[in-house]
């Protein structure tokens, strides 16, 4: 493998502006060396890096990636197919990744995750937004989840997992009128209002009215259509297991 550090910019050869915000490199992109991403970049085909990637921007891979040293994004990162990072991740905004995710250093995404396979982390995770795995997940090291965390097949932690938000086996939702709500496993969150559906059911008129003006008339409306909906999503997907 090559020391030399590959800048992709605007004049790199294959790079195609798209507008003003995106630019595209048609084809499969195969970086012999370390890798230094400049522009917010699209790729149309496979991306492999034989050394450590530094992406200033946002950043597509619309096939596989895969990155043989450490990866850093500064923007958000879409990858369509599976991605492997032999080293170490930082990604500072959103990441989602449509196959399966394996990082065999530590991990930290500052934004949202969704792995729509199975996950991986070799070291210590960390996700400041909320994380949707779709597989099976196990990471080897600690875990700490500052938003919800739904992972729909098993998991495995073997440090300390720390869920600061709420664990969930669904997420949904919804704008009714001038709230929105968002229908977890245990909790129900209408505007800034976050709340077991235990406690909703329970508030009475003057609790509810303390909580902004015009809450009540509208708690009545909906009151029963929100507690209902929240009652057929956990007959559906359930809660989160015991322990979590």
């Amino acid at each position: 493998m090559s020391n030399k550090t590959i800048i992709i910019d605007e004049n790199y050869e294959g790079v195609k502006k798209l507008n003003s915000f995106w630019y595209v490199y048609d084809g499969d992109l195969n970086i012999d060396g370390n890798c230094e991403i400049k522009i917010n970049l699209i790729v149309k085909g496979d991306q492999i890096v034989e050394g450590d990637q530094i992406v200033e921007g946002y950043q597509i891979v619309e096939g596989y990636q895969i990155v043989e040293g450490y990866q850093i994004v500064e923007g958000d990162q879409i990858v369509e197919g599976y991605q492997i990072v032999e080293g170490d991740q930082r990604v500072e905004g959103n990441q989602s990744v449509e196959g399966y995710q394996i990082v065999k250093g530590d991990q930290i995404v500052k934004g949202d995750q969704i792995v729509e396979g199975y996950q991986i982390v070799e070291g210590y995770q960390i996700v400041e937004g909320d994380q949707r795995v779709e597989g099976n997940q196990r990471v080897e090291g600690n875990q700490s989840v500052e938003g919800y965390q739904i992972v729909e097949g098993d998991q495995i932690v073997k440090g300390d997992m720390e869920i600061l938000g709420n664990k969930t086996t669904f997420s949904l939702s919804l704008k009714m009128d001038r709230y929105r709500l968002y229908f977890m496993s245990n909790i129900i969150k209408i505007g800034c209002e976050n709340h077991s559906p235990i406690e909703w059911k329970e508030f009475d008129d003057s609790q509810i009215e303390k909580m902004d003006t015009g809450a009540l008339d509208w708690w009545t409306k909906w009151k029963g259509f929100i507690l209902n909906t929240h009652s057929e999503l956990v007959k559906v997907y359930g809660k989160p297991k015991e322990g979590f």
